[in-house]
């Protein structure tokens, strides 16, 4: 019984088949066991690849010298020390404002644009200053023309010699705030009238000379009476309004002995002859006719020097600009007002063309040797508006043949 259990069982034996199943399914573990091994590495360098873009960027003051070259190490730092240091970079001293500092001047208003004395006479625009609490109220006062009129340093402006020009005052304490005041100087005395007294009792009518002109002081002249075209004419002739004079200097123009200056034709800068006393004898004659028919014409403007007309006009275009200002101001040393022959009467506004002044100038300039220089319908030969205000002195026999024949004075001359 022991011989028959201790005897070995008989092996089974594998057929071929089994053992390629064996084999492939053996080949089929390991084939996935790679598979997977690769999966694995490749998910966990996609992880790491991705964590290091999503990083935030690495202080550049926490790298050591030795990590990055040179000029890597500089690049971060350098601008920023550089930026820091420089003095271009600084931000410019800023002009304490009104609020931080309650002296400075912010405004400066005078009590009237304009001003109309005489020739020695002494007139004071009145100041206001802006904020009113200012401890520091100095003004600097200066004339653009200190041979018609002069100021001194508390703001008396006294006339030199017949012309305006311009006064200005500035702060002290900030000269970019200022105002100004035209100021036109007139002929005291001549034909019967004295800019501070108005006229005496050859013609009965009193006046009081204002910023706004000369004004009736009463509201009846003592001679009053009413007076045709008929009597005006016979008041005058040619003989009382003669030419122009004519001088014999360079860069004057003359065409029929009359000075002519427009768009084209220019005056010398230094011409300055100021009011010619024809023609302020004439426009006295001329407004003493007017004033005996109820009507009040006085010299808005006179005699206006090229430097004085430099400051008008760029007055003009920084306003309007200068396409505008040419078609109602001239350009230096093309102004009409610098011949010393033309007179602007009353007030410089359109509204002046309505007036009765008006309607008398356009009849009765001519007699007493005055043009309107500027007329209505000649904007496109003049080159300017319509200017009734405007009046040109050019002697009675030449005024009157333009009026008779409704010539401007470049169709008289032969200019357009």
């Amino acid at each position: 019984m022991d011989n028959n259990s201790n005897k070995q069982r008989p092996r089974k034996r594998v057929t071929k088949e089994v053992l390629r199943r064996r084999q492939f399914t053996a080949l089929a573990v390991i084939f996935f066991i790679l598979l997977m091994i690769v999966l694995l590495v490749a998910k966990g360098c996609s992880k790491d690849e991705s964590s290091e873009d999503d990083a935030p960027p690495i202080n550049s003051t926490a790298i050591t010298s030795g990590t990055l070259p040179a000029e890597s190490e500089a690049a971060p730092t350098e601008p920023i020390e550089q930026a820091t240091d420089a003095p271009e970079t600084q931000p410019p001293e800023e002009i304490p404002a009104a609020s931080e500092n309650p002296n400075l001047i912010t405004k400066i208003e005078l009590d009237r644009n304009e001003l109309f004395i005489a020739v020695g006479q002494t007139d004071t625009p009145q100041v206001t200053m802006t904020p009113e609490s200012s401890t520091e109220k100095g003004e600097i006062w200066a004339s653009s023309d200190t041979s018609i009129a002069v100021v001194d340093e508390y703001g008396n402006i006294t006339g030199i010699a017949p012309g305006t020009c311009f006064v200005t005052v500035q702060a002290q304490n900030n000269p970019s705030v200022d105002a100004v005041v035209r100021v036109n100087v007139s002929l005291d005395g001549g034909a019967g009238y004295d800019y501070n007294n108005g006229y005496g009792d050859d013609y009965g009518y009193g006046y009081e000379y204002t910023s706004k002109g000369r004004t009736s002081q009463s509201a009846t002249p003592l001679n009053m009476k009413e007076e045709s075209q008929t009597t005006a004419k016979s008041k005058n002739n040619t003989a009382d309004a003669p030419p122009a004079p004519v001088y014999s200097i360079d860069g004057l123009t003359y065409i029929n002995d009359i000075l002519v200056v427009n768009k084209e034709i220019s005056l010398p800068e230094d011409f300055n002859p100021g009011l010619e006393d024809i023609c302020a004898q004439q426009f006295q004659k001329l407004s003493a006719a007017a004033a005996e028919s109820g009507l009040n014409i006085y010299v808005g403007s006179g005699f206006r020097s090229y430097d004085q007309q430099v400051i008008v006009y760029n007055d003009y275009v920084a306003r309007d600009g200068r396409t505008a200002a040419d078609t109602f101001s001239a350009r230096p040393g093309h102004s009409e007002h610098q011949t010393g022959l033309t007179i602007d009467c009353n007030t410089i506004n359109d509204d002046f063309g309505y007036t009765d002044e008006a309607f008398w100038l356009e009849k009765h300039a001519h007699e007493y040797g005055f043009i309107i220089r500027y007329e209505k319908d000649k904007e496109d030969i003049t080159g300017y508006k319509y200017e009734p205000w405007h009046i040109r002195y050019v002697g009675s026999e030449a005024a009157t043949y333009m009026h008779e024949n409704h010539l401007c004075l470049e169709e008289y001359l032969g200019l357009a």
